[in-house]
C-alpha cells in the first residue's frame, strides 16, 4: 500500500496563521507520507527475504509507527481547519441556550 500526500494549499491565507508556516508544516507533512512509503516498502523487501526476525525489521516497524502518525495526525489537524463551522454552531448554541433559559 502506498500513501499519497494531500493538497491543503487551500488553508494558505487563513487567519492566525502565517504562510511561511502553513507551508513548513506542508514540507513536513510530506516528508512523513514520504518516508511512511520508503519504510513500508523496505518492511516488504524484509519480509521476503525472511528477515523478520532481525532488529533491523524490528527498528523500522518502530520507525514505521512515527512516521505514519506523523502523517496521520497533520492530516487530522489540517482537515480540521479552515471555515468558522465550529464558532457559528457555538454562538447558535449560545443564542439558542438563551432564549431556552436566560442569561
Amino acid at each position: 500500500m502506498s500513501y499519497t500526500a494531500r493538497d491543503y494549499g487551500n488553508l494558505v491565507g487563513i487567519e492566525g496563521f502565517s504562510e511561511t508556516l502553513l507551508k513548513n508544516h506542508f514540507t513536513l507533512y510530506q516528508g512523513y507520507v514520504a518516508n511512511t512509503n520508503r519504510l513500508l516498502d523496505s518492511l516488504a523487501s524484509m519480509l521476503k527475504e525472511g528477515k523478520v526476525g532481525t532488529p533491523e525489521y524490528a527498528e523500522l516497524k518502530r520507525r514505521l509507527g512515527f512516521e505514519f502518525n506523523g502523517m496521520r495526525l497533520h492530516e487530522y489537524y489540517f482537515e480540521n481547519l479552515g471555515g468558522k463551522g465550529a464558532i457559528d454552531t457555538l454562538r447558535r448554541l449560545a443564542k439558542k441556550l438563551g432564549e431556552d433559559f436566560g442569561s
